[in-house]
């Protein structure tokens, strides 16, 4: 009967922990919506982007962008040049064209001729508001 009591309190005990992630989770998920200003949007400009966040990584430069007429962030892939300092600021918003690319998609550190296609970025230029 104890050992039944305990797997009852442990099973409880994962239970409430993942209520209270979840819950950390969404709380996080609505402060992060809420931290992007609203930029009010032209109706004839598309692909306006608001850069959260770049990254050097080991296969690509990692841009975060939040598209500003969806509100959803995504995580784009591109050449080492994004993440030269200073050309893109965290926070600012521009105008991104895309274009597909081949990167490099090895595992490990051996060299390999494993590639594939991802779309990423070709060109920002600063979107200015009128």
């Amino acid at each position: 009967m104890e050992k039944r009591y305990e797997i009852f309190l442990f099973i409880l005990f994962l239970t409430l922990n993942a209520c209270s992630a979840s819950q950390m989770l969404s709380q996080q998920k609505m402060t992060q919506t809420h931290k992007h200003p609203i930029i009010k949007l032209e109706k004839n400009i598309k692909n306006i982007y608001q850069v959260i966040e770049v990254s050097q990584g080991d296969l690509a430069c990692y841009v975060d962008l939040l598209d500003l007429s969806t509100q959803k962030q995504t995580t784009f892939p591109a050449s080492f040049d994004w993440c030269e300092t200073g050309r893109l600021q965290q926070g600012q918003t521009y105008i991104i064209d895309f274009e597909e690319i081949e990167i490099t998609d090895c595992v490990s550190i051996e060299p390999c001729d494993a590639t594939r296609k991802v779309i990423s970025l070709k060109q920002a230029s600063v979107y200015k508001s009128n």
